[in-house]
């Protein structure tokens, strides 16, 4: 998203989220399961910035430091027949973190 669209949609009159889609496109997966951790277990203190450089993009994410109270959880030997969804963002907990002046 651009500067400007950020500056329409991200500014609390609108909420957005970011949905992802997962699944095996041929067969199971037998090794290297896409792996999630629950957000709700991660201590702003243990993450690191860092910077996501392309060609055509420049931006930042967040690496999680290795941490006993990290709740994670796997698809072990996944088809595709099952699928997982979930958030990756959404801008309701982008504009309290903003309006709180919180790192995410």
């Amino acid at each position: 998203m651009s500067e400007e669209e950020a500056d329409v949609y991200l500014n609390g009159k609108y909420r957005a989220r970011i949905v992802n889609i997962w699944r095996p496109l041929y067969r199971k997966i037998e090794a290297c399961p896409l792996a999630l951790c629950d957000a709700r277990s991660v201590d702003v203190n243990d993450l690191v910035e860092a910077d996501r450089i392309s060609a055509n993009y420049v931006g930042e994410i967040y690496y999680a430091k290795s941490n006993p109270r990290l709740q994670w959880y796997w698809l072990s030997e996944q088809t595709p027949e099952e699928i997982a969804v979930f958030v990756s963002f959404d801008s309701a907990y982008h504009n309290a973190a903003t309006r709180f002046n919180c790192k995410y």
